[in-house]
């Protein structure tokens, strides 16, 4: 018996079909966030003036990267007849989950006549939490056939533990990849209660309705088993209340019937682009961004996975659908997903962000894209080599510069040549921030020194305009504002005094502030020379067993 069995005094049992199937589904829960971004939007509209939502919550800023090209509308600054800090003093609170996770999958593709071989390549980095056990291992499938029979098979790529198919990989005819989609695949809908202040009934478009009560037992080896009950709607489960107390349910893909199927087992015989991407279309995965190249050169980019069709509403914010003007309904068809084939100039691409706009954005929505900062350094590295091979794919692979933080360095070092007194501590500190190129390097101090500054710039400008998101709900989550990096940037371009926190009395002292606390921390770490990228970006992976049994986590 595997140790973890020994440990727990359990006997393991066959595998069932229905493991791997839940084994797919858990990628759902890894990959979306089940409706926590639309809660978090919908306190800030119910909390801030709407041209203060509209500033902080964008879709894109001027990073941005997609496929087509497109470019979003920047909304006007709030004037001071809208919010000023400096007349309403924001209310003393938590700082609202300011940490600014990344997601980071990347992926692109090269057609044929942009390669020094002549033949198409694809390069793939899905980037999921570390683990143990590993969530990917690599698989090779093989079927020998008679010469020229179809079902031959010869498929090599990464295997998802416990499931049938290849995730990612090449059968010899097409190779295919995927980073996560983050389009919208999950509403929150508002539930209308009896005005008598009932709640044991909801309205709907055919009339009121009970709640259905569901009760799940979860059973513990050696304990009591644990009775776990909910409310359910005809949309799905009730997961809360909004800042107003209004009960919310939710509507989730995941929990639609077709959302999950075994066709990527499809892929396995594909012979081209065309084909892959007509098997990515029925395919019932956590929404992906889907690149294949073929044997004969071609390129392709699709969504991979269901996506809903949303009626009368756009998704963005929850809203009630009782009265039956808003629903999904069914799926988006073949000819709705956008897809990208062939492009002229040869080159795809995708990082977890905003790849299309218009009316094709307008369908898929907006799930948390990643700032297109990193799509954007991947598309200028692509365009920036005439005739691609495995080396230059591996070099951006590999490639550390941090070309978003360039901007925070200058501002840094204006900052510092203004604030710092002492001018060796300032001739150091600026001899450790001409670190050129700015990469994410382990023994690099200026890396550190320029990501530390920028997050806590970042919340000195915020803190005070999604405090009253913070006093409505404790648990606002700041972090899910991906997009953040672009309303900053402007306020301290604009430096409007209206919207500075009323404790500074002009934008340099954030600044300052910002830096004389970095400063505190290379001091509490020992100085500049040990105040490296590497000794902040430490990597731990540990067996689950280590938070149960932390005396045995060394050895886990």
């Amino acid at each position: 018996r595997p140790f973890e069995y020994i440990v727990l005094r359990q006997t393991p049992r066959p595998w069932q079909v229905e493991d791997s199937v839940l084994v797919l589904a858990s990628m759902f829960q890894l990959l979306q966030d089940e409706g926590r971004r639309e809660a978090t939007l919908a306190t800030m509209r119910q909390t801030l003036p709407e041209p203060l939502f509209a500033l902080l919550a964008v879709s894109g800023t001027r990073w941005d990267a997609p496929l087509d090209g497109s470019r979003l509308p920047d909304p006007p600054l709030p004037g001071p007849g809208v919010i000023d800090l400096r007349r309403t003093a924001a209310p003393a609170v938590g700082d609202g989950r300011l940490e600014l996770p990344t997601p980071g999958s990347n992926n692109w593709a090269v057609a044929a006549f942009r390669t020094a071989g002549g033949a198409a390549l694809l390069a793939n980095d899905m980037h999921l939490p570390l683990g143990m056990p590993n969530i990917w291992f690599r698989t090779r499938l093989r079927l020998d056939e008679p010469a020229g029979d179809e079902s031959a098979l010869d498929v090599v790529g990464l295997g998802l533990p416990g499931t049938p198919v290849i995730a990612v990989g090449s059968n010899g005819h097409v190779a295919w990849g995927f980073t996560n989609a983050q389009v919208d695949t999950s509403d929150l809908v508002l539930l209308d209660l009896p005005a008598d202040g009932g709640e044991d009934r909801y309205l709907t478009p055919g009339g009121w309705r009970a709640f259905e009560v569901v009760r799940e037992r979860i059973d513990i080896a050696g304990e009591e088993s644990i009775d776990f009950e909910y409310r359910r709607t005809i949309w799905g489960p009730v997961i809360g209340r909004d800042a107003e107390g209004r009960p919310r349910a939710l509507r989730w893909v995941a929990h639609e019937p077709g959302a999950l199927n075994l066709g990527l087992l499809d892929l396995e015989q594909a012979r081209n682009v065309d084909q892959a991407i007509d098997i990515a279309h029925r395919t019932g995965i956590p929404a992906q961004n889907f690149l294949v190249v073929d044997e004969a050169g071609s390129i392709g980019w699709t969504l991979i996975g269901r996506l809903p069709r949303r009626i009368g509403f756009s998704g963005s914010l929850p809203e009630s659908w009782s009265d039956g003007s808003r629903r999904w309904q069914g799926w988006l068809a073949e000819d709705e997903v956008p897809t990208v084939v062939n492009p002229p100039e040869g080159l795809l691409w995708t990082a977890n962000n905003r790849v299309v706009g218009g009316t094709a954005l307008a369908r898929l929505g907006d799930g948390g894209y990643a700032l297109g900062a990193r799509a954007r350094q991947i598309r200028d590295d692509l365009r920036a080599v005439e005739r691609h091979d495995e080396r230059s794919l591996l070099a951006i692979q590999l490639d550390a510069r941090a070309r978003l933080l360039e901007p925070w360095r200058e501002l840094l070092l204006e900052t510092a040549a203004g604030a710092v007194s002492d001018r060796q501590a300032a001739a150091r500190l600026t001899e450790a921030l001409a670190d050129d190129p700015l990469e994410a390097r382990p023994d690099s101090v200026a890396y550190r020194l320029v990501r530390g500054f920028r997050l806590l710039v970042i919340e000195r400008v915020l803190r005070p305009l999604i405090a009253p998101c913070v006093e409505a709900d404790p648990g606002f989550r700041a972090g899910d504002l991906r997009q953040i990096e672009g309303p900053v940037w402007r306020l301290l371009d604009q430096r409007p005094l209206h919207l500075l926190d009323p404790r500074y009395a002009q934008w340099d002292e954030v600044l300052e502030e910002a830096l004389a606390d970095l400063l505190g921390q290379v001091e509490k770490r020992g100085g500049l020379a040990r105040f490296t990228w590497g000794q902040r970006n430490v990597v731990r992976v540990q067996h689950p067993f280590s938070r149960s049994l932390p005396w045995l986590s060394r050895w886990l």
